[in-house]
């Protein structure tokens, strides 16, 4: 078990997300700031996010996050990847001007 209470049994979703989660994004941030209703799942979404700023794999993001099909990936997170397309652009970009100082054109 990842997640154990004090006692050795498994943490229950619910009671962490009342008792821990929801208090501590209050503290941090009181309303009205926006992330005073930060849900959970919000981070998973936030980790997909940021997975496709640093490789815009789509698979990649499929697999870590569990979907069954490529399809699901695409319709919650294929929005995000023309954010991500200047610096894929950027990375071939500066692949191709390196084969070029090698090959000596």
């Amino acid at each position: 078990m990842l997640f154990t209470t004090p006692g050795g049994t498994p943490v229950q979703q619910t009671n962490f997300y009342e008792r821990v989660f929801q208090k501590t994004t209050k503290a941090l941030w009181p309303a009205p700031h926006r992330l005073n209703a930060l849900r959970f799942h919000d981070l998973r979404h936030t980790a997909a996010a940021l997975s496709l700023a640093v490789d815009p794999s789509l698979h990649v993001v499929m697999v870590r996050l569990g979907h069954k099909d490529i399809r699901t990936t695409i319709n919650i997170y294929g929005h995000l990847l023309p954010s991500v397309d200047t610096a894929h652009a950027d990375k071939l970009g500066a692949m191709w001007a390196a084969t070029e100082s090698t090959s000596g054109h």
